[in-house]
This record gives C-alpha cells, structure tokens and sequence, in this order.
C-alpha cells in the first residue's frame, strides 16, 4: 500500500541520465520488446503506477542469438529510488543474491508479463539514489537482466528539451502525433516516420505539403507562439542541401542539434535533422521555410490551432452503398476506394466530420440525413458535369470563400453550402457524380442502409460487418441426446478473441449461445461418455498462434475448464496452429491432426504432425497423449505450392491413419496425403505419391467417411470459371460449395453444387464443417454475406455463421431417397423463354399479337400507366383483352423516362406509381418490369427489388438475385443496316441458335416497334419485323410442343425458377407400398403459387401408376392414372398447398364428390366418422391406396353420422368410396393417412 503512495511522484521516482553502451531508451508502453535480440516477446498490460515512464531495452542473456552485453551507469536529477525490472521466476535464488548484494529491494505485489510461459515475468526492485550520484547497474546473470526504469531516460549528453507548448496559425497544414508510421507530408503517401527519438515521445508535429514539382501541394503558411521561455523544435532534411539548410538556419536563428534524426524513407537524404530555436513566451513567429523537399515541420509537446469552425449541426445518416466518416483537414484521404488527399480546407470546415464515400464513374450515392438538433447543416458539392443535385433548387445556400481541392489531375474543388434545419427533419441527398455529395458536422453517426435477405441456411449468428468483428473456424456435433452444439470464434484486429459455443434442441431451426470462451481458436467440438471437449489452440500474446490445449465441459458447454498446466488440458506450448477438422476413432484411438507454425508471427511455415490418445484416457492429462514428428512442406521436383495446412485425420480403406492437408497453391485442386505410423510416433510424405487432385483443396475441407455408400465426401470451395473472370487469387475465392466424393481418397469427383453466389469479392461460403445425420448432411459454415451495415468485409473476413441441411447427400441434387426430383422446367423441359414486348405500342397488339394468338403462345407487355392510349400506345381496354386472354401486362415506369435523369424520389415514385396502377386496372398484382431505355445502376436495381418478383435488364452490370426477386438478362434483337428478307432470317438464326444453346438456363426475348418489313425505314436495326416475329412465334411453338422448351410469361419463368431453389421434395414410403410425396418451400405461398414438376421415379413393376392430389387437408383434388416413362413419372403440384400419393394401378373407382359429405380421423377415438344427409342410405368401401379392399358396411336410411374403428389398420394411405345405395351414384371419394 505504501509503494502506491510514491511510485509515479517524481520527488522519490526521479528522471534519469544513463551512459554505457549496448541499450537504447524506449517508452514503456504494451506490445513493445523488452529486448533487442528477441523480436517475439513482448509487454502485457504496464501496471497503473508505471504509465507513462521509458525503459532501457537490452540484449537477453542467452546462448541462442546472443547479443552484446549491457553497461549501463545511470545518474538521478533528485534524491529518491531507481526501479528495474528482473525476470526472478526461474532463477530466484540467485536473483535474490544479486539483490542482496546490490542495494535492491523486491516491490511485492507488482509484475510485467512479456511472453507465454511461466517464467517470462518481470518483477520490479528499487533502490534509493542521491541527486547527481551516478550508480553502475551491475546485471544479474539471468536471462533477463535487469531493465532499468523511470518516468524520464536520457542518454548523457543528449539536448535538454525545455519545450514549451504552441499555438499555431496559417494554412495547409495539420497537427498529428509524432509517432511511428505517420506520413510527414500532406502530399505524400508513401513516406511514414519510423521510430521517434525518445526525446520526443508524445509531442506533436505540423503535417506540411512536400516541396515538389510532382504531386505538389499548396505552400504551408505558418506561425506559432509560445506559453512560456524556452526553445521551438523543426524537423528538416538536410543531407540533399546541406549548404541551403545552413544558410536557412543562420539566416532565421535555428541551431542544428548534433547526433539526433528520424527516418521517414528507403533512400539516404530521407532524414529529419532536428534544429531548436529560443523563443519568448506570447511572441508569435513566423516559421519560414527552406526552400528544401521537406521544409520546417515544427515539433512541440502539444500544438493548437485557434480558428473559428463552422457550428455545424450533429446529424444521423444512412447510406445506401459504402460510406466510412472521416475527419476533413489537410492530407485526410478522400474516398475509401482512391488515394486522393483533401488540400486548401479552409478554417471554417477544418476538423469536421465528412462522409467518405467510395468514388467512381456510374455510382450512385443515396444519404438520407436526419438532423440532430436545431441549426445549420453543411454539405460540400463539386460543380461536376455529371451532378445530378442541385444544391441551390433544393433549399441549400452556398458559403462565400468557403471551398477545399482533392489532387486528382484537375485538383477538384468542393463548394460548401449550408441549410437550416429543425431537429429531426430528414434530407435525402441522391447524386451519381464521381465525387458525390459529402455531408460535414460536429458528429456524425452511420449506418449503411443495406436492402439484404439473409444468407443461405440458418442463422446462428451475425456479427456485424461493420464491428469488424470476423467469424472464424466453425464447428458442429450432434450430441446423444439429439440436439445440436456448435462453436466459432471471432478474429481481426478488433475482434475479442473469444469463442463461443450456441445449442439448437430443434434440429438446427434455432440456436442459443450458451458460452463464451476466452482466447481459444481453431477448436473442433467432439463428445465422449464423460462430456464434451473442445481441441485447439489457446492464443499467445496478440497472435492467434500459441498452445495446444483440450478443454473440457460436464455440463453440456455451458462452463469449461482452463488450461494452465499440463494436467488439466495444456498439451503443448508454442506457435501451434489447426482448424475445425475431423477428430476420428480408430484402433481405441482418437486420432487429431494439427501443424506447428515456425514463428510467432507471419503465414506459411507450417509443420504437420497427428496427435492421438487411447479413447478411455484422461483427455486432459498431456502425458497420455502421443505426437508425431513435425513435417516441413518438402521442396524441389514434384512439389505442388508452398504450404500445407490443416490436415484432416482420415482413415485409408487399407485401415492406416492418414493427415489429408490443404496445400496452397495458386493453381488450386491439390491436397497432400501424409502417412502416419499405426502408432501414432511417425509422419511420413511421399512427394511422388503424396500430392492428390481434390477441387477446392487449397482452402479448408473436411473430409468425412460414410459407412453407407462406402465412399469418402468432402465439402470444399471449387473455382468455377466465370468466377476467375474476377479475380485470379484462387486461395480467396470462396462462393462457390461443392460437395464431392472418393472411393480411395485419391480420385475426388465433384457430385453437386451446394451453394453459390455470383459476387467472388464479398460472398463465401467457408471453412464447413459438417456431419451425417441418416440421409442428410448438417453443416455450419463461416459465411460472408451482406447484413445491416453493409456487405462483408471481404470474402475471407466472414460475418455470419450459418446451419445448413444439405438433404439426402447421397443421391443426385434436388433428390430424395426416392429418386424424386424437381424438373429444371416445367413438364421436365431443358430449357426456358419468355417472349416480351417494351412500351405497350399499338404496332405490337396489331402485328405481334397474332403471330402469339396462331401459335399458341402467352406473352408479357411491359408498359407505362401513365401513357396508356396516348401516341399509338395500347389502351387499357386493350390490355384488359391482352390479360383475358392469358398475356401478361407488366411495368416499364409511370412515364416512360429513363431513370438515370431522376432523383431517387423519382424513381421510387416511378416504379411504385406504375406498379399500383398497373395492379389496380389488371385486378391483379403486377410483379414484373423492364428498365425504360435499358438503363439500371445498382441503386436502380436495389430500388426494382422492393416492388416487383423479377426485372428484365438489358445490361449485365446490374443482374441480382435473391430468395424472391430474380434480375433477368435480356436478349433484344439487332438487324442488318439494310432490311431484307435474307437478313431477317439471319437475324432469326442468330436468336434460335442462342436459344438452342441455352442447356438448361433461361433466356427473355425483348423486343419493341414491330412493323412490316416493308414499312422499316433503311438504317432502322432495332425495329423487329412482322416476318421475323412470325418466324420466331413458330419456333418457339414447335420447341415447345416437342417438349424440348418451356415458353411462358416472364413473370411465370421468374417465379418458377425462384420456387424451384426455394424448394424440395420430402418422401415417405408407406406400409401398404404407396409413395407420398410433400414438396415444401421456403416461400410466401400467397406470392408464390406456381405448381412445380417433379419427376418421380418409381419400382420398375410399376407398368401402370395412380397418382393422386390431394390438399392439404387430405381432400382429392384431381386424379389421374399415367405410365412410366423412362421410369419416370411426370406430376405438376403446388408447393406446401398439395401432396402427390403415387401407388402401383389396380383400378380403384374414383368417384363424384358431393361437399355435402364430410369424412374425417377422430384422433382420440381412432375412428373413422362419415357426416351428411344419407336419406337413401349408402354403402362406404375403405380400400388402400393399393386397391386391395380393407372393409366395407352399409349406412342405414336417414342416418346423418356413423364411425367406424380404424385402430387395426396399419399405417398408410386409404382410399373412403361413398355411394347412394338406391342409384349407386358416388357421392364421395376422400382419402386418408394413418
């Protein structure tokens, strides 16, 4: 208690002068080295008292890369107590000795961690001194000798600073910290300050523009004053002209100050010389410069700037696309995705908040800015060629001799202009300039209105995209008692460095966090009889490498124990290193793969071994566990990459334990196989055998063997090709999931393609790690994917974690145990087209029109409300006909108006204006649009996702898909300048190729004027002809009535194919050998309402099949009876509202149904009950679906209800056949489950 009373207060804790050789002076600050020949240790947490002081940085005393020994004698200003650090743990007696022998004195109570083991603590010792009494520092022979410490180090000799504070004045300057890795010069961004004197730890310095003809920025205008007697500090680079510095310096009252310099580049004269000046205090100096590269940069403990800034109200703001906030001033960067710098930033907005937002050609930026508080808000615009917001026609009032640059080639300038607002009034600013419109205030708070649905599968958790909190090594078990666990960490910078485990008791609909875990990373879950464990690495310092350790939970994972020793789960200590893999059981062992990284720091230098225990063993005792020997990543002829990383634990089909790894190597598809000895001590590679193909394998796979199928799976990212088309680092493209299998674990063959999106920058599905559950797989994936603060960060720093069910894995997609599939296309079709018309015109009811009506086809016309019936435009009594008869009316804006000439008001109001009118004259919703003129950006494209299922765009830049809205390309025909019959065959044998070339994807078709081919004018190439459309109309009819093409509206393509994703087919096999199919979707059905086809496939037995569809309710709806084809039955039924019963044909009688009948389960009573008007009487048949009959009675005349026990009926599906007994005429059909 008494050391707390002084430590800290210079009277008895004096400032030191040190001389000697062999040590430098350095601020004792966390995450600085204690030593200069140990890069890898460093300060923990600096003890309270202790903040704020330097220390003497010398060599550790050891045998491996030694350094020269220390001499140190240090000398104190005032009469007090000198403090060291001595690390005493390992060696305590003799540093007891040394103590004892030297005038030191323990200081209970207080230590200094600097490194991962338990002896690597500083503890600290004092010892009085006298004033100007030097004292030699005699080190004890300890690794860490003793480090000396004090709230000031000076080496002898060096310049006694005697620095007053400043106040500065001018312009085109800045104040920043002078530390290490800040940029000295506005205009200059690829010069950064290395290590500062010691001397100057914690001042300021006056950022300035470089002296230059390339690049070069306005001339620093500068003056500072002084608050007390004593020297000013410029930093100036001298060695390139010595003699001009001289003169500069002699001519302005600087002196050099001898043996002091700072660093700020690669090449010799890139140095700061320091020069000092005497000032009076409230004296204001004007600071000329050299004429030099660098200038004067002036240094000083603290520097302000007294200016008037503007009272710029505090505001909220959404952005819809990227937006960070920055802080406006000289040399701050201007938009996140360009090195262009601010300059010229006048007083007024100097040190206001900005909206940084990401610049470029054909961007839209949409801010809805909410004030804060009463008064004025400020925005900064360009005079932009391109600007679409006028600043003055919406309300703004512009600041007279208030402008700033950015140096781009035409150095840009922003105006800036003021509004008066009230508090919470809202301003939506829409510009799609290249620079934008930046927002300045006091204080401005974000968010990125991002319009998003969330991820693929379940989301377990979402950390925020813009906490820059990343999602790491997920991990999944299904635990014995059905439910599910599932784990993942967080790292980044900014993260927490936690793990966390969640629980699902619902088959993975929802989970819970029920744990949170300290430091622990890469961890596979894994459950034994005594409880649940996790493996992985416990983090060391601030890397993620450090020990392998077990930990362990008795409660289900709410609570898990801590491994500090090697009894209680700390396997190893060091720079280890794995992820979320398999952790298998062979021959009584637990077998777990696991690399060893050979720094603390850095990526690549991975050494694999396999760790295994005997599966009765305490799995926390470290002596039970045995290691293999460590294997480098080979090198020379035959190698693939250079690395290899998390290794799976797999077991051969010849029974060995094999290390499947990851290898990195940029042409992707190569894993390594290491051999591992039956008992665990041996790693083995061979480099002519060892390298295998597996798609995917140079990111992260898990590799799992199923009993059933005899077959290994894998789920790993595959590079498609067009994803290569954005970027070619195939280490991080991640959106693409394949699942793929293997006999031997050498030949991989992909099966099915999981998951995908098309954006390879911010869009991964990674890292899986998954299990078997009986036909399925169920996985967690670190998933990156927008949320509400915006996109990912990137495609490897993932923000959700996410559970999937990838069902019955073993057969062909979208199958069931069954073999039921559903179709691509409807009726089984390859492929699909919509045939579409832009602007509702006249000339298409009267040409086109026809051509559709004669060949049997269904079309969609997409057209603008608000020109209905003006200028040879369709009425709305011709779109009414158009709709009766089976074509479709959809949306081509209010007016007709491009969009890239509105405002984003006006565009909403556009699309949502045509929409209702459409819906409202139709009787029925519109869903579809097509882009007036073809243009769309990604704010358009976002904007057409809010009001309708499907857009046709006419540009591939813009093309977006959800779970419920699909952008579809378009193809629009082009014609020859000269129109002839020759040439519009040719123009139709470009179309009909395009469309046979489709392999299963869709196409819509868009077209506009259609005239005669007479009545085109020559030079016209966008006009389709009468003839051509004809032509095309019968195309399209003859592919679909050979069943090779699906031609329908564009809106039921869209939302067939949106169904068809959002769906599967669920089978049961019932006792009486029926099949009941249920389809069920993850779908509004009041929106989506389409039937699906589904293929089924049925016993090679069954020459002749019953199908019925049934409601949801068990009511027949429709019956039929079909042969196989192929072995295949084609059944089209509405997803979640009908249920297929497919049974082998005995022809049971399906009868008329009379609604008047009820017929139902009584499920407390197990009885079957009939309820209705049976004035004649009736005779009930119950058959199975089969047709065999189970029983059958008479109702008596009159009856209004009768029962009937079921109880001894096996399960299955049963058909109840009504009919009056006097005329024999059915009267009810219904079929049942039990």
């Amino acid at each position: 208690m008494w050391l707390a009373s002084f430590v800290g207060a210079h009277a008895v804790s004096p400032n030191l002068q040190a001389r000697g050789e062999n040590f430098e002076v350095r601020p004792l600050e966390k995450g600085r080295c204690p030593f200069i020949n140990r890069d890898n240790m460093f300060f923990g947490d600096i003890p309270e008292e202790y903040a704020g002081w330097m220390y003497t940085q010398i060599n550790a005393n050891s045998t491996w890369m030694p350094g020269p020994k220390v001499n140190l004698s240090v000398c104190a200003d005032s009469d007090g107590f000198i403090y060291a650090m001595v690390s005493n743990k390992a060696l305590s007696d003799l540093c007891a000795e040394w103590a004892e022998t030297n005038g030191w004195s323990l200081v209970e109570g207080q230590s200094l961690v600097y490194g991962s083991r338990e002896e690597e603590v500083f503890s600290f010792y004092r010892k009085s001194v006298g004033n100007g009494e030097w004292i030699e520092i005699v080190q004890p022979e300890t690794f860490s000798g003793a480090i000396i410490i004090a709230p000031s180090i000076r080496k002898e000799g060096e310049v006694i600073l005697d620095a007053p504070k400043l106040e500065a004045k001018g312009e085109n300057f800045n104040i920043l910290p002078l530390e290490k890795g800040q940029r000295p010069f506005i205009n200059r961004t690829n010069m950064s300050l290395s290590d500062v004197p010691a001397d100057y730890a914690g001042w300021q310095f006056t950022q300035i523009n470089a002296n230059s003809t390339w690049m070069p920025g306005p001339k620093v205008s500068l003056s500072v004053k002084a608050d007390a007697e004593g020297f000013i500090y410029a930093m100036v680079s001298n060695i390139a002209l010595p003699d001009v510095c001289k003169e500069w310096a002699d001519a302005n009252g600087w002196s050099l100050i001898d043996g002091q310099n700072l660093v700020y580049g690669s090449k010799a004269e890139e140095v700061f010389s320091f020069y000092r000046k005497s000032v009076s205090p409230n004296e204001w100096i004007d600071v000329v410069q050299p004429e030099t590269f660098s200038g004067a940069l002036i240094v000083a403990p603290s520097i302000s700037v007294d200016y008037e800034a503007f009272d710029a109200v505090p505001v909220d703001v959404e952005s819809m696309g990227t937006m960070e906030v920055g802080n406006l001033k000289n040399g701050e960067l201007a938009y996140s995705n360009r090195t262009y710098v601010f300059s010229n930033v006048d007083k007024g907005a100097n040190g206001l908040e900005f909206t940084r937002l990401a610049g470029g050609t054909g961007t839209s930026h949409v801010l809805n800015v909410t004030s804060k508080a009463d008064g004025d808000m400020y925005i900064a615009v360009t005079s932009d060629e391109g600007a679409v917001y006028d600043p003055l026609k919406e309300g703004w009032e512009k600041v007279e001799g208030q402008s700033f640059n950015y140096n781009d080639p035409n150095n840009t300038e922003f105006s800036v202009f003021k509004r008066n607002v009230r508090k919470g009034e809202m301003i939506r600013i829409w510009e799609t300039c290249w620079q934008g419109v930046l927002v300045l205030s006091s204080d401005i708070e974000y968010k990125v209105m991002t319009v998003f649905d969330n991820p693929p599968g379940v989301v377990i958790h979402n950390s925020p995209a813009a906490t820059k909190h990343f999602i790491g090594s997920p991990s999944i078990i299904k635990c014995k008692d059905g439910h599910y666990l599932a784990s993942h960490d967080y790292f980044g910078d900014n993260s927490s460095r936690k793990a966390f485990v969640y629980r699902s008791d619902d088959q993975g609909k929802t989970w819970n966090c029920i744990s949170e875990i300290d430091g622990l990373f890469w961890a596979s879950l894994l459950e034994k009889e005594d409880g649940i464990y996790l493996i992985g690495v416990m983090a060391v310092g601030t890397g993620t490498y450090g020990n392998a350790v077990v930990l362990k939970s008795v409660d289900g994972g709410v609570s898990w124990t801590k491994p500090v020793d090697s009894k209680s789960g700390l396997l190893l200590s060091g720079n280890y290193h794995c992820a979320p893999v398999p952790i298998v059981y062979h021959d009584g062992r637990i077998w777990r793969a696991m690399e060893e990284h050979a720094t603390r720091d850095g990526w690549g230098k991975f050494r694999a071994f396999m760790m295994s225990i005997d599966e009765d063993a305490d799995m926390l005792d470290a002596s039970n566990w045995t290691f293999s020997n460590h294997l480098d990543f080979p090198s020379g002829a035959g190698v693939y990459g250079n690395a290899w990383l998390e290794g799976n634990a797999v077991v051969a089909p010849d029974g060995t334990i094999k290390d499947v790894l990851r290898v990195n190597y940029d042409k992707d598809n190569k894993a390594a196989i290491i051999d591992i000895s039956a008992d665990g001590k041996t790693a083995s590679f061979d480099v002519n055998t060892g390298f295998v193909d597996l798609p995917g394998a140079c990111k992260k796979f898990t590799i799992r063997y199923d009993s059933v199928s005899n077959r290994y799976w894998t789920l790993s990212n595959y590079v498609l090709k067009e994803s290569l088309e954005q970027s070619s680092n195939v280490e991080r493209i991640r959106n693409t999931l394949v699942l793929s299998c293997s006999d031997d674990l050498r030949t991989w063959h992909i099966k099915d393609t999981l998951l995908h999106h098309p954006d390879v920058a911010n869009h991964a599905f990674q890292y899986l790690d998954w299990i078997i559950e009986d036909e399925d797989i169920i996985a967690v994936s670190r998933t990156a994917w927008e949320d509400s603060t915006g996109n990912a960060d990137s495609q490897h720093n993932a923000n959700y974690i996410t559970f999937h069910r990838f069902r019955n894995f073993r057969s062909d997609k979208h199958l069931s145990q069954s073999s039921t599939a559903i179709s691509r296309w409807p009726g089984g079709r390859t492929s699909a087209v919509a045939l579409t018309f832009d602007g509702g015109l006249g000339c298409q009811l009267a040409e086109a029109v026809p051509s559709l009506e004669s060949c049997g086809l269904r079309s969609t016309f997409f057209v603008s409300s608000s020109l209905a019936g003006s200028d040879g435009r369709m009425s709305w009594d011709d779109m009414l006909e158009l709709k009766s008869a089976g074509h479709e009316i959809g949306s081509n804006s209010l007016s007709g108006i491009s969009y890239d000439s509105m405002t984003y008001n006006e565009v909403e109001s556009s699309m949502s204006g045509d929409a209702k009118e459409i819906g409202r004259r139709m009787a029925t919703p519109c869903i579809a649009h097509s882009y007036p003129t073809a243009y769309s950006d990604e704010i358009v494209a976002e904007l057409a996702s809010r009001h309708f299922m499907g857009v046709l765009d006419h540009s591939s830049e813009n093309i977006q898909t959800s779970a419920e809205f699909m952008s579809v390309p378009s193809y629009r025909p082009t014609f020859s300048v000269e129109r002839t019959p020759s040439s519009e065959n040719e123009a139709l044998r470009s179309l009909t190729t395009a469309i046979g070339n489709l392999d299963g994807s869709m196409l819509a078709v868009n077209i506009g004027n259609v005239l005669p081919l007479s009545s085109i004018a020559e030079g016209d190439t966008v006009s389709a002809s009468k003839e051509f459309v004809d032509g095309l109309c019968r195309f399209l009819s003859e592919s679909s009535a050979d069943g090779s093409l699906y031609v329908s509206t564009f809106s039921d393509l869209v939302r067939y194919s949106l169904e068809r994703e959002a769906s599967y087919v669920v089978c049961d096999s019932l006792s009486d050998g029926s099949l009941l199919y249920d389809i069920q979707m993850d779908l509004d059905t009041c929106r989506f309402n389409m039937p699906l086809t589904v293929a089924c496939k049925v016993p090679e037995d069954w020459n002749t099949v019953s199908c019925i569809i049934l409601d949801c309710n068990g009511d027949t709806l429709r019956t039929s009876v079909v042969s196989p084809q192929n072995g295949l039955v084609l059944v089209d039924a509405l997803p979640e509202r009908e249920k297929i019963v497919l049974s082998c044909e005995t022809s049971i009688g399906i009868n008329a149904i009379d609604d008047n009948i009820k017929a139902y389960i009584d499920n407390t009573s197990d009885c079957l009950v009939v309820e209705g008007d049976f004035s004649d009487g009736a005779t009930c048949v119950l058959y199975g679906i089969s047709g065999m009959k189970c029983f059958s009675f008479s109702v008596p005349v009159g009856a209004c209800r009768f029962s009937c026990s079921v109880k001894h009926l096996p399960s299955g599906v049963y058909v109840l056949d009504l009919k009056n007994k006097k005329v024999n005429v059915g009267l009810r059909t219904k079929v049942f489950r039990l």
